[in-house]
């Protein structure tokens, strides 16, 4: 048995999703995080909070600071958990980590410098100084964080895939009419519009008289109103078993994003890992983010936001099934070697030992 020091300690990770919840990636995304922490020896409890965390609630919530030596919050958009960094004040001694996902900005539809936007920042300032760590999920992420969060200890710990997520499969098409169709894939909330659903509709519009080519959109429907087409399928999303079998009839996916109004494009999408573990080529948006998974004509392909750009590569990639194979081909092998869970274990590794 392994026994070093850091494997006696105890974890609290507190994220906004984690059971059963609709935000299906965060949920999935936190799961995946702490069944790494575990494997590395840690005990790991893990708590969802679904309301907004008050300073008067802190006093309730003392025994954590005393119970746990790391408290690890999922800070995101919500700001849900911002205010749990506070714990430190009642034992100094707690180390507090965060995982920064996200800002709130990001759901912003106006570019203009508001009163509430300022109040944001200072506030996830002020508490970012009670920090013993932070993680980003990209290295954009973290240069946009430059004078909005203050802690002397940074890491980039990227979204994974877990390879065990991936073995043994089936394969699911009943009710779909997914036969002989050359199947274009698409998996998500739809919750914001920055997630350029309106290009998916117009590609499928220019293909409506393209019998080989179906659409496949997997959403909930109560964020996202979309208009089914002979050629565009909308399914609500099934558990995470089936979800993965109906990847696997992609001939291609898609991860096309907009540049929300308010923030550089900073997100880490765990479709695109998904993607890749399947073994499919992505067409996807150009930005750093993206491009740290994906690299033009290796693993997938980079597109400009123009639907005849993305109609003209889901043309290509249908009459050339080498150069998809292929694509495809590296794609999981990137995944595996580079984006997986056996390889971010290290990164944390590495962060808890320096505590």
């Amino acid at each position: 048995m392994n026994s070093s020091p850091f494997i006696r300690k105890k974890i609290l990770y507190i994220t906004t999703a984690y059971a059963s919840h609709p935000d299906l990636a965060t949920k999935i995304n936190s799961q995946r995080r702490v069944r790494l922490i575990k494997s590395l020896g840690y005990r790991v409890t893990a708590r969802s909070v679904r309301h907004f965390i008050r300073i008067r609630d802190l006093w309730q919530l003392r025994r954590l600071a005393f119970t746990y030596e790391i408290i690890m919050l999922r800070v995101d958009g919500s700001q849900l958990v911002d205010t749990l960094s506070l714990l430190k004040l009642i034992n100094p001694s707690v180390k507090i980590v965060w995982e920064v996902h996200g800002f709130p900005e990001e759901t912003l539809v106006s570019t203009s410098l508001s009163l509430q936007l300022i109040y944001w920042r200072l506030r996830r300032l002020f508490f970012s100084l009670f920090t013993n760590a932070v993680i980003f999920v990209s290295a954009e992420l973290q240069d946009y964080a430059r004078r909005r969060i203050w802690c002397a200890k940074q890491t980039v710990i990227p979204n994974f895939a877990d390879i065990g997520e991936f073995q043994k499969i089936p394969l699911y098409k009943n009710g779909l009419h997914l036969t002989h169709k050359f199947v274009v894939f698409w998996g998500g909330t739809g919750r914001y519009t920055w997630q350029a659903i309106d290009l998916i509709e117009k590609a499928a519009h220019i293909l409506i008289n393209n019998t080989s080519i179906q659409f496949l959109v997997i959403t909930d429907t109560s964020w996202l109103k979309i208009r089914q087409t002979s050629n565009l399928v909308v399914e609500s999303p099934p558990s995470r078993v089936k979800y993965l079998s109906l990847l696997k009839n992609a001939g291609v996916c898609l991860a096309l994003y907009h540049k929300p109004p308010t923030v550089p494009f900073y997100f880490s999408p765990l479709k695109i890992l998904d993607y890749m573990m399947a073994g499919k080529p992505t067409i996807a948006s150009r930005f750093p983010s993206i491009s740290q998974y994906i690299s033009h004509n290796h693993n997938g392909i980079l597109v400009e936001n123009n639907p005849m750009e993305i109609v003209r590569q889901i043309k290509k990639l249908l009459t050339h099934p080498q150069y998809r194979n292929q694509l495809g081909k590296n794609a999981h092998s990137d995944a595996v070697n580079r984006f997986s869970n056996t390889v971010i274990q290290k990164k944390y590794t590495g962060l808890f030992n320096s505590l």
